[in-house]
């Protein structure tokens, strides 16, 4: 943790530094909150285009209409 610079003797000024530590202890968890949350969504973009890949190449060109994609009944 970083060391807060020392507030100079004067009245309230323990309840400024304390509150100054309080903030950067919170400053400090939301940061890393945010680095995960920003590793998560790039791990999700880095799917998302890898499945999109994967798609483009596998879908049929051009699509049959719905009549000819349909196959007759196995006859029993």
């Amino acid at each position: 943790m970083p060391t807060l610079p020392r507030v100079p003797a004067r009245p309230g000024a323990a309840k400024i530094q304390n509150d100054l530590r309080i903030l950067t202890e919170r400053l400090a968890r939301i940061n890393d909150n945010l680095a995960r949350k920003i590793s998560s969504r790039n791990e999700y973009d880095k799917t998302i285009q890898e499945t999109e890949g994967a798609y483009a190449k596998v879908r049929p060109l051009p699509l049959l209409p719905s009549h000819l994609a349909t196959r007759p009944p196995i006859p029993s």
